[in-house]
C-alpha cells in the first residue's frame, strides 16, 4: 500500500529545536513501524524536515500566548484536508510496534480519558478557580450537557476520524473555546479542557484507545533532554512574546465582542 492510497496519516506539532528533534525521531519510528505513512508537522522551521521523505511539514507560528498546546488544532485541520483519519501524537511520542494499515476507526475520537473523575471533578481537583470560567465557556458554545456528564480526555495521543462534517464543528468550537479561555486568562492552559468541551458540543463520547491496543503501539512522552536555565534575555523575550500573542488574541476577539466580552 503506497502513501497515496492510505486514508490516514500521523500528525504532530514541533515548535523549537528540541521538539523538532523529537519529531524527527517520531518520523523515524513511523518509517519503521508504518512504512509509507505520512507525518504532517506544523513547525516554526519546515526546512528542518526537507530531507525526510515521510514528512509533510508546513509553517506554523505559535498562536497560544504561553504554551502551544491548543495550536494542535491547526495541525489536525491541515491533516484532515488530505486524509480521512488523523493519528495525532505529541512530538516526543513514538511508535514502538507495527501500526496496522487496515484498522477500521469509528467516526469521532478515539482517546483515553479520566476513568476516575468526570470533567467537573477534574476541574475541582486541578483548577477549581477556573470552574466559573469553564462553565461560562460551555454556555457560550451552547453546550447542553452538564460538566458532570463529560469525560476529560488525554492529550498525548488520539485518533480523529471524519464524521459527516462534525469534525469541522469540533475544530471550530475548539478554536472558540481556546481563544475564549485565553482572552480571560484561564489559569490552566491544558488543551484537555477545550477539547473535552468541543467533543461534547458535537456529541462525541471518548472511545478508549485500549479497544485498539494503542498502548502497545504508541509510547508517549519519550525522555526529554535537560536544558540549561533560561538567561535573563531569554526570559524577557518569552515574556514579551506572551504579551504580544495575548494582545493579538484579545484584539481579534473584538471582532466578536458579544461572544468574547459580553457586550
Amino acid at each position: 500500500m503506497t502513501s497515496d492510497s492510505k486514508n490516514f496519516c500521523f500528525a504532530t506539532l514541533a515548535i523549537r529545536k528540541v521538539y523538532r528533534d523529537f519529531a524527527k525521531r517520531l518520523a523515524s519510528s513511523i518509517n519503521e513501524f508504518s512504512p509509507g505513512t505520512k507525518l504532517i508537522i506544523g513547525t516554526d522551521q519546515p526546512k528542518d524536515f526537507k530531507d525526510i521523505a515521510n514528512v509533510i511539514a508546513f509553517k506554523h507560528r505559535q498562536q497560544s500566548p504561553l504554551f502551544p498546546y491548543n495550536d494542535k488544532r491547526w495541525v489536525i485541520g491541515k491533516a484532515l484536508e488530505s486524509f480521512f483519519t488523523v493519528v495525532y501524537m505529541d512530538a516526543d511520542a513514538r511508535l514502538i510496534n507495527h501500526f496496522p494499515d487496515n484498522m477500521t476507526w469509528p467516526p469521532g475520537m478515539v482517546v483515553n480519558h479520566d476513568t476516575q473523575r468526570n470533567f467537573a471533578e477534574v476541574i475541582k481537583k486541578f483548577c477549581p478557580q477556573d470552574m466559573p470560567l469553564l462553565q461560562k465557556a460551555a454556555q457560550k458554545i451552547g453546550l447542553k450537557s452538564s460538566l458532570e456528564e463529560i469525560k476529560f480526555p488525554s492529550q498525548s495521543y488520539y485518533v480523529l476520524t471524519k464524521n459527516q462534517g462534525k469534525e469541522q464543528d469540533f475544530l471550530k468550537n475548539w478554536d472558540l473555546l481556546a481563544r475564549y479561555l485565553e482572552v480571560h486568562c484561564c489559569s490552566n492552559v491544558s488543551d484537555g479542557y477545550p477539547i473535552g468541551l468541543a467533543m461534547a458540543s458535537v456529541g462525541w463520547v471518548p472511545i478508549s484507545t485500549q479497544k485498539f491496543d494503542l498502548q502497545t503501539i504508541i509510547k508517549p512522552q519519550g525522555s526529554r533532554t535537560t536544558t540549561r536555565p533560561a538567561s535573563f534575555s531569554s526570559k524577557l523575550i518569552l515574556k514579551l512574546l506572551y504579551h504580544y500573542r495575548l494582545t493579538k488574541i484579545r484584539l481579534n476577539a473584538l471582532k466578536s465582542p458579544r461572544f468574547f466580552y459580553d457586550f
